[in-house]
C-alpha cells in the first residue's frame, strides 16, 4: 500500500490532461499509460465517454429529511452517472477517488470511458484478444497504452496479435521489354495504413510508381512507412532489344475489358485471366509482353451510360457507377423515394456525375396497406374517396374502426388491405 500511495504522490504533479478508463471485462480501471490497474465495480454493464460535470458534496442537514441524498463525495458525469468509493454507479478506491477530485479542481481529469475490452496485454509483441472485435476498438485500447502500434488490415481482431511496429514489407516486379527498357511494378504486403515509395536511377530519383526505366543500370527501390520505418530493395536492370507496339482504346465504365492472350500489368500487377473491369473514369495504362514483342496500351475510361431508374414495391431505384442528383415528382410534387398509395402519375428525373441523365414517366397504381391493432385507428386519406369495403359502397375522406379479422377493400379503384396485428 505504501508503494501504490508514493506512485501517486508522484505522479499527482502531472499536469498533462486525462481521462479514466474503466474496464467491465476484467472489472479495473486505470489512467492512460500509467502501467497501474486497480479494481473497480460497475452497477450495469455500460458503454459509455463523459466528460466531468462537478463534484456532488452531501450538504450538511439537521433533522429529518425526506428525501434520500448521497452521504458522500461524488464525481458527477456529464450524461448522469456518477463515480464514487462506496455509493454511485461506478465505485473505485478512496486513494483514486481523492486523486481524480483534486486534478479535476486542478483541470487535468476530464472524462470517464466506460467499455468491455476483452483484450490482454503482456508486451507490444504480445496482444492477446480473448473475445473478437471490431478493429476501431481494438485501436482505441491499444491506444491507451501505446504511442505507435500496427494494426492488422481485417476488420474483426481475435487471438494473439503483435503490434509493434515493422519495417515495410514490399515485393518487386520488374518486367523487361527488350528495345523499349524495364517497367518495375513495386507491391505492399504489409500491415501498414500509409507508405511512401521512393527510388533512385542513374543520378535520377523519382516516387512514381510503376518505374519505366530505359536501359540498364541499378535501381534502389526505398518504402517507409507511417512510423517512419524503412526498406530497402536494390535490383539490378538488363534490357535487351525487341520489337514495340502502342495502341490506344476507349471503353465505356464497368464493362469487361478482355485483352489479347498476353501477360499483362498495370499498376497494381499483373492482370489476371486477360479480364478487367474499369470501376473509375480516367486514364489507365497497361504493359503487355510476348517473346520478342512489348505492347504498350492506354486505355480512356469513359462513363457515357446514362443512370438506369426502375419503380420496385412503390419505390423509386437508381442504378449507376458514380453519384446520382435524383429528381421526383408524384403528381406534379417534390417527393421522396416512396410513392404514397393510391393512383399517381410519378416524373423521374437522374444525372449522374458526368453528365449523362435519365428521365421516366410511370404511371402508378400503389396498394393502400394498414396496420391495426385492438384499438380504434383514425385513417386519413386525403380528399374524398370512393371506398369498398365489406359489400359496403361509400364515399369520405376517412376510415375509423377496428375488426377482428384482415379485411380487403378499395380506394378509387385501388387495391386496400387492412391487417391485424396480434
Amino acid at each position: 500500500m505504501r508503494e501504490l500511495s508514493l506512485f501517486f504522490l508522484l505522479i499527482g504533479f502531472s499536469c498533462f490532461p486525462y481521462i479514466l478508463v474503466v474496464n467491465t471485462y476484467d472489472g479495473t480501471c486505470f489512467i492512460p499509460f500509467e502501467n497501474v490497474f486497480l479494481p473497480v465495480e460497475v452497477e450495469e454493464n455500460l458503454s459509455f465517454f463523459s466528460k466531468v460535470a462537478y463534484i456532488y458534496e452531501p450538504p450538511d442537514i439537521k433533522g429529518r429529511v425526506s428525501i434520500k441524498l448521497p452521504r458522500e463525495r461524488l464525481i458527477v458525469l456529464e450524461n448522469g452517472k456518477t463515480v464514487g468509493i462506496s455509493e454511485g454507479d461506478i465505485r473505485i478506491s478512496k486513494t483514486l477517488f481523492e486523486r481524480l477530485v483534486e486534478d479535476f479542481r486542478r483541470g487535468i481529469f476530464e472524462g470517464v470511458r466506460v467499455d468491455r475490452f476483452p483484450i490482454e496485454i503482456y508486451s507490444i509483441e504480445n496482444v492477446s484478444v480473448k473475445e473478437s472485435i471490431d478493429r476501431n476498438k481494438f485501436v482505441e485500447f491499444l491506444s491507451y497504452f501505446f504511442k505507435e502500434f500496427e494494426v492488422p488490415k481485417t476488420w474483426i481482431i481475435y487471438g494473439n496479435v503483435n503490434v509493434k511496429p515493422k519495417r515495410p514489407v514490399f515485393k518487386v516486379y520488374p518486367v523487361m521489354f527488350p528495345d523499349f527498357g524495364a517497367v518495375v511494378f513495386v507491391k505492399i504486403i504489409d500491415d501498414s495504413r500509409y507508405n511512401s515509395i521512393s527510388w533512385k536511377f542513374d543520378g535520377k530519383v523519382g516516387s512514381n510508381i510503376p518505374i519505366i526505366l530505359d536501359k540498364d543500370g541499378t535501381l534502389e527501390i526505398r518504402v517507409k512507412n507511417e512510423f517512419g520505418l524503412e526498406s530497402t530493395r536494390i535490383v539490378h536492370i538488363e534490357t535487351s532489344k525487341t520489337k514495340r507496339k502502342y495502341y490506344e482504346l476507349e471503353w465505356e465504365l464497368g464493362e469487361k475489358l478482355t485483352l489479347p492472350k498476353l501477360k499483362w500489368f498495370n499498376c497494381f500487377g499483373n492482370v489476371k485471366n486477360q479480364e478487367l473491369i474499369p470501376r473509375i473514369p480516367g486514364i489507365m495504362n497497361l504493359f503487355g509482353f510476348n517473346n520478342d514483342t512489348m505492347i504498350r496500351m492506354t486505355v480512356v475510361i469513359n462513363d457515357k451510360t446514362p443512370p438506369r431508374i426502375e419503380l420496385t414495391d412503390g419505390k423509386i431505384r437508381v442504378h449507376d457507377m458514380t453519384a446520382v442528383n435524383l429528381m421526383i415528382l408524384c403528381d406534379g410534387e417534390p417527393s421522396e423515394k416512396s410513392i404514397p398509395p393510391g393512383k399517381h402519375v410519378v416524373y423521374v428525373k437522374a444525372i449522374d456525375t458526368y453528365g449523362n441523365e435519365s428521365e421516366k414517366l410511370f404511371l402508378v397504381k400503389n396498394p393502400y396497406t394498414i396496420k391495426m391493432k385492438d384499438k380504434p385507428k383514425v385513417i386519413y386519406l386525403g380528399k374524398e374517396v370512393k371506398i369498398k369495403l365489406c359489400d359496403l359502397t361509400l364515399r369520405g375522406h376517412v376510415l375509423y374502426g377496428w375488426s377482428s379479422q384482415s379485411l380487403k377493400g378499395q380506394v378509387n379503384g385501388v387495391d386496400l388491405e387492412i391487417e391485424v396485428e396480434r
